[in-house]
């Protein structure tokens, strides 16, 4: 070695001053934070990116349901006040606009009568509203594609607007509907037909309805004359009055009750063996609930030139008998306008066998100012008279419908008709 010359470290201990060095250089603090900046940035961005976007669909998707809502209540307040869909759905497509719903953007608004999912699907009376927005997004735009915010509403919570004045509630039957003869003629009303059926609605040749809507779930055959073009493929519509419960029928108040001239008053009760008036008897019904109960077809027979008539009555048909008018029989009757069986005129057992027929049939008038309902039962109204022409509801359920005679059958219910009250519950947001 000579003079001056730097002594460099040899062998291991170069390599440990190396090694001290580098271990130094790792506890060293300076400007650690910048590493941590750098890793964990990304990861703040994306978590606030995150958040911004689920603050704004959250405000997007409020926004987005108040219209539907706004939209719903609207379609069925607009549907009971006029009873026409389509004003229906202009009302609730302004109101939808008023709160927000702006088509030009890409919202879109959607009305299903009845609704066609939830707890509702298929009933009658409720209303639903499907609006959607594309989404406004951020970060999360990056990573998927476009997408939508949707919002739904239905709105009901009884019959919004007077029920169908005819109802065929068979899903299956054939001709389930049928008008051989003579007018059918409803007004202020539906005609609803829930058979699948390619022939669930039949108008003969010498049939005639007027109508301004029919809905029917499966198809139709007319030869005969139609005032409006059947809506086909429709979804059925839930019995309005299922569920109404039915009267006492144990016990015999009256027994036999059989009249062919003169006249009487009856009082309500259980009469075995129904009622019977021919000849020219003529029977007065004191307001009440009448039980006929007794052997297939007793129930209330009215035959040549008899006549029933009252008000506030309810005649409720136990097992399987029926009603019958024939000859030149006459009804003149009229359902409460309160209680259990307000609106409801006559009432067929649910449970009667589907044989069972209902038939009001001659030359004698019929002013039948309720709902006749046979859940489970065949209808069958003939006359060559103008029949319920003068009341404020004539409404007809039953499980098939048949229609004949020369005459004109009258349907209709009037806007200060009272109905049952299972049709009187609150309009409201249900869903």
């Amino acid at each position: 070695m000579k003079l001056g010359e730097a002594i460099r470290p040899q062998g291991p201990r170069r390599f440990g001053l190396a090694g001290a060095w580098l271990r130094g250089f790792c506890r060293d603090a300076h400007g650690g934070a910048m590493v941590y900046i750098g890793v964990m940035l990304p990861v703040m961005l994306g978590v606030t990116g995150l958040a911004l976007d689920g603050s704004l669909w959250y405000a997007q998707k409020r926004s987005v349901q108040a219209i539907a809502d706004t939209a719903a209540y609207s379609l069925v307040l607009e549907a009971a006040r006029s009873g026409d869909a389509g004003l229906a759905r202009a009302a609730a497509r302004d109101d939808a606009v008023l709160a927000g719903l702006d088509e030009t953007a890409g919202d879109r608004i959607r009305f299903n009568i009845p609704p066609r999912s939830g707890a509702f699907v298929g009933r009658s009376g409720y209303f639903e509203v499907i609006v959607e927005r594309p989404a406004q997004v951020l970060l999360a735009g990056f990573f998927v594609g476009g997408f939508d915010t949707a919002a739904r509403a239905v709105a009901g919570g009884g019959q919004a607007g007077p029920p169908p004045c005819l109802l065929a509630s068979d899903p299956s039957q054939k001709d389930a509907f049928k008008v051989n003869n003579g007018t059918v003629n409803t007004s202020g009303c539906d005609i609803q037909i829930n058979s699948s059926d390619d022939r669930a609605l039949n108008v003969a040749r010498n049939g005639t309805v007027v109508a301004d809507t029919i809905n029917v779930v499966g198809n139709y055959v007319s030869k005969g004359t139609l005032s409006t073009i059947p809506n086909v493929d429709m979804p059925p519509v839930t019995d309005p009055l299922a569920g109404l419960p039915t009267p006492a029928t144990s016990g015999c108040d009256y027994t036999d009750a059989s009249f062919s001239n003169g006249r009487h008053t009856l009082s309500p009760g259980v009469y075995c063996g129904g009622i019977q008036v021919s000849g020219k008897a003529e029977v007065t019904l004191e307001p009440g609930t009448y039980v006929m109960s007794g052997s297939s077809g007793a129930g209330l027979s009215v035959s040549g030139q008899g006549s029933v008539a009252g008000e506030g009555v309810t005649a409720y048909f136990d097992g399987d008998t029926s009603l019958k008018v024939t000859g030149k029989g006459m009804l003149d009757l009229a359902a409460p306008t309160g209680g259990t069986y307000a609106g409801v005129l006559f009432y067929g057992n649910p449970n009667a066998d589907p044989g069972t027929e209902h038939m009001v049939a001659g030359n004698g008038s019929a002013i039948v100012d309720g709902i006749m309902y046979f859940p489970n039962a065949i209808a069958k109204i003939n006359g060559n008279g103008n029949t319920t022409a003068n009341s404020s509801i004539s409404a007809l359920m039953a499980r098939e419908l048949r229609f004949g005679g020369n005459g004109t059958l009258n349907f209709h219910i009037a806007e200060d008709a009272v109905l049952p009250p299972a049709l009187q519950a609150r309009l409201t947001l249900v869903e």
